[in-house]
C-alpha cells in the first residue's frame, strides 16, 4: 500500500542528496561588486569595508527538490490557461529530468478556437473536454525508454484521470505543493487508486519559498 507524508526540506526525515555539485536556478545572496577609477569611487571603498572573497561551497544553493519544483513552476508558465497553470516535472532515480509538461490543448489543436471556460451554458464550451493536464504531457514528452520508478514533481495534487496515467507509467513517488481540491470527488478517486497501487504520496514544503531569476544579471548592458 502507499502512503502519504507531509516533508519538509529542512526536516532530516527524508534523505533528500544534494551531494552532487550542481548549481541553483539563481543565486539571490550574490553581489557584483564594481569598483572605479575615479575619486568618489575610491573614497567610496575607503569608507565601506570589500567583503572577503568566498573560497568554500555555497550553503544557500537549491536543494534537489526545490529546484525540481522550481523547473515544474517555470514550466507552468507555458500553459495558456487563464485561471489555472500546472507544471510537471518527471525526475529518475540519478536526479536527472526525464520528462515535463504543462497543461495546455492537444497537439494540432488550436488553443485559439477551442474554449478556456471552467463553465458555460453549453456544455461544449467548457475546457475539461479538452485540456492535456501537466502529468500526461510530462509522461507523453518523457526522453527516455520508460518513467519506471521515478519521481514526478507537480504544483497540484493530480486528478483520477492523471493518477491512472502515472499508475501504468510505473511512476513510484509523487511530490505536490497543493492538495486544495482533496474535497473534490475525482481527487478522492485518485488517492484511492495512488494508496492502492502502492505510490508514495508526498505534500512537500520548500525550503526557499521565492525564488528571483534575474535575465538583467547576465544580459549585455
Amino acid at each position: 500500500m502507499g502512503k502519504e507524508t507531509i516533508i519538509n526540506s529542512k526536516s532530516s526525515n527524508h534523505e533528500i542528496n544534494d551531494d552532487n555539485n550542481q548549481s541553483s536556478l539563481i543565486n539571490k545572496s550574490s553581489i557584483d561588486y564594481e569598483q572605479n577609477s575615479d575619486q568618489s569611487s575610491s573614497l567610496l571603498t575607503n569608507l565601506l569595508p570589500i567583503p572577503p572573497v568566498s573560497t568554500g561551497k555555497r550553503n544557500d544553493y537549491l536543494i534537489w527538490w526545490d529546484y525540481f519544483m522550481s523547473i515544474a513552476y517555470i514550466v507552468s508558465l507555458r500553459s495558456k490557461d487563464p485561471n489555472t497553470r500546472v507544471g510537471a516535472c518527471i525526475v529518475n532515480d540519478e536526479n536527472r529530468i526525464v520528462g515535463l509538461g504543462y497543461n495546455g490543448m492537444p497537439n494540432n489543436c488550436s488553443d485559439d478556437e477551442l474554449p478556456w471556460f471552467r463553465t458555460n451554458d453549453d456544455p461544449m464550451q467548457i475546457k475539461y473536454l479538452y485540456v492535456c493536464h501537466a502529468e500526461m504531457n510530462a509522461i507523453l514528452n518523457k526522453n527516455s525508454y520508460d518513467c519506471k520508478n521515478c519521481s514526478i514533481f507537480v504544483l497540484l495534487f493530480p486528478c483520477n484521470d492523471c493518477a491512472k496515467m502515472i499508475i501504468q507509467a510505473g511512476i513510484k513517488r509523487i511530490v505536490y505543493l497543493s492538495d486544495r481540491y482533496s474535497n473534490d470527488i475525482k481527487f478522492k478517486a485518485s488517492r484511492k487508486l495512488l494508496v492502492m497501487a502502492g505510490i508514495e504520496l508526498i505534500k512537500y514544503q520548500p525550503k526557499q519559498r521565492q525564488i528571483l531569476i534575474d535575465f538583467d544579471r547576465f544580459i549585455d548592458k
